[in-house]
């Protein structure tokens, strides 16, 4: 609502506009004319939700779960490559140590950087940057010279760390606010199935084009890198397809943008939108949902003011995110160390393993229904005890019964990240949703980057059998006390935070449609009071006060 009449005024405008594909709805009639704005902030996710699941939510799925298994690619080569890596270009102990370390902290800062970016300039812009910079980055790792400096491997490995984390943030937020309540967690399951069959086919790759996992020098590295690299490119046209998230659009007041998006959907889904034609005012609790108080100095307000759930989740995030970097980064090294005592190749376990969190999902899915709270602490023992398991000498050397336990503790990789992620979501209203989700992450990569690289610093060399029994036994059991702990700490969420078909929470929630400028500013207040934060209580004036 730009500039307008005076306080408390009303007008009802009724400009007619022509929807998007109006001459081509599939199965729905076109819409009847009435104005660009004639959809109330509050009634959006009501609109998301006529919609229903369809083509376009399909396309939602493809689209967003390609990225997040172009990312799973880029992450899931880490540990071969940096052997690899190590091999070809001589690298000392600490250097080694150093590559992980690298990765995981550019990560942190293209979280640092994702979430704002897409609370302030879209989601979708955000999901597209990432791509080609996923892209850049795995063809100028395939093009190094043979004499490249230590630094510059450095600089590749922080950017490569960026580029994947930025679509985490950017492309979940997308998905869950343009699909209805009562199927987000449906998706939410979808994009991370599609996320960790970026694992499998990076685990096929890997026995296609690096079968010693970098160790020997017929290992092809650069092909590898490649292989991650034209997926990403191969992407960005179906994120091209999608529209920006509606509720994005409505709490910055874009109107026009936002009909547009709402129209798109109901196309594709060949359904006829809610048509609402509805006053127009301009008050307070208006102009705080403008563009310039939804950004900036709001951001560190609404911060300030979920700081303790942010805390929890960041423990939380943290711990699972060790236990799952760590241990996949630790596969090979177990795999390989079995190498001499079992007919099948470690590359080919890999492979085997790398089907696990798909059929983790699979289950995670049809057990939904016990709460995400409970399920995130059933995974987390379930990965615990695989962990102390293999912590015995005894039990690793028996091939059968290590890809077993791996296999076990895999399978909780999936429903673990689904739980996490959701609660991340549905714990923050639209303005503030992406830049706390990647806080969230920031705080997770610490531990998420130790795990990589206290596996290069407790190893003698790059090679899986410099490994001391004692440093090996302590670091799985270091790993299964951090799911352990992650599942413990879930059940303290507040109740309501992650409830399945939850609404998400945004200023657009709110039924603002009142005559009474006092009653709006009431409920704005009331807002603020339930968790809203400082936006609620600057939109709520003295009465958010």
């Amino acid at each position: 609502f730009r500039g307008g009449s005076s306080l408390g005024s009303r007008e009802t405008v009724t400009q007619p506009y022509i929807p998007l594909h109006k001459s081509a709805m599939r199965g729905g009639e076109a819409p009847s004319p009435g104005d660009a704005r004639d959809v109330r902030i509050s009634s959006v996710q009501t609109q998301v939700d006529s919609l229903g699941w369809g083509t376009y939510q399909v396309l939602l799925l493809v689209g967003v779960g390609a990225a997040s298994l172009v990312e799973s690619l880029e992450m899931g080569i880490v540990s071969p490559l940096h052997t690899a890596l190590a091999r070809v270009f001589g690298l000392s102990r600490q250097e080694r140590a150093a590559l992980p370390a690298m990765t995981y902290l550019g990560s942190m800062v293209g979280m640092m950087i994702a979430g704002p970016l897409a609370d302030l300039w879209g989601r979708k812009r955000g999901l597209v940057l990432a791509l080609l910079f996923l892209c850049l980055s795995s063809c100028l790792h395939a093009v190094l010279p043979v004499h490249t400096s230590f630094g510059v491997l450095v600089v590749l490995r922080l950017a490569a760390g960026m580029a994947g984390a930025v679509g985490i943030p950017t492309g979940i937020s997308l998905a869950v606010e343009s699909c209805p309540q009562k199927d987000r967690l449906w998706l939410m399951f979808g994009v991370s199935f599609m996320g960790s069959l970026g694992y499998l086919i990076e685990a096929f790759g890997i026995q296609w084009l690096m079968p010693h996992f970098g160790e020997e020098e017929t290992d092809d590295w650069r092909g590898l890198c490649l292989f991650c690299g034209i997926p990403a490119l191969a992407t960005l046209p179906l994120v091209a397809i999608l529209k920006e998230s509606p509720t994005f659009l409505s709490i910055n007041g874009r109107w026009e943008e936002c009909i547009e998006t709402l129209d798109t959907i109901s196309y594709w889904n060949g359904r006829p939108r809610q048509q609402e034609s509805i006053p127009r005012r301009t008050s307070r609790i208006w102009r705080s949902l403008s563009v310039a108080e939804t950004r900036g100095s709001t951001l560190w307000g609404l911060a300030l003011n979920y700081l303790p759930v942010l805390v929890l989740l960041i423990m939380i995030d943290s711990l699972r995110s060790f236990f799952t970097s760590g241990s996949a980064y630790l596969c090979k090294d177990l795999f390989e160390l079995t190498r001499l005592n079992q007919s099948l190749s470690p590359t080919f376990l890999n492979v085997v393993a790398s089907v696990s969190p798909l059929v983790g999902l699979a289950i995670g899915e049809r057990c939904s229904w016990i709460g995400v709270r409970s399920l995130m602490f059933g995974c987390s023992v379930i990965a615990a005890a695989s962990l102390v398991a293999l912590a015995f000498p005894a039990v690793r050397r028996l091939s059968w019964l290590l890809l077993t336990l791996v296999l076990c503790y895999k399978l909780t990789y999936g429903p673990m990240g689904t739980c996490v992620s959701l609660m991340k979501v549905e714990s923050f209203p639209t303005e503030f949703r992406a830049t706390a989700f990647a806080a969230i992450c920031v705080g997770g990569k610490l531990l998420c980057a130790l795990g990589p690289t206290l596996v290069e610093a407790l190893k003698a060399e790059e090679a899986a059998t410099s490994w001391d029994p004692r440093n090996l036994a302590g670091y799985l059991a270091s790993l299964a006390a951090a799911a352990l702990l992650s599942g413990l700490f879930s059940l303290t969420v507040a109740i309501g935070c992650s409830e399945e078909g939850m609404p998400l929470k945004d200023f657009s929630s709110l039924d603002l449609a009142s005559d009474d400028e006092d009653d709006v500013n009431a409920k704005a207040g009331a807002a603020g009071r339930v968790g809203y934060g400082a936006l609620g209580k600057r939109a709520g004036g003295s009465v958010g006060a």
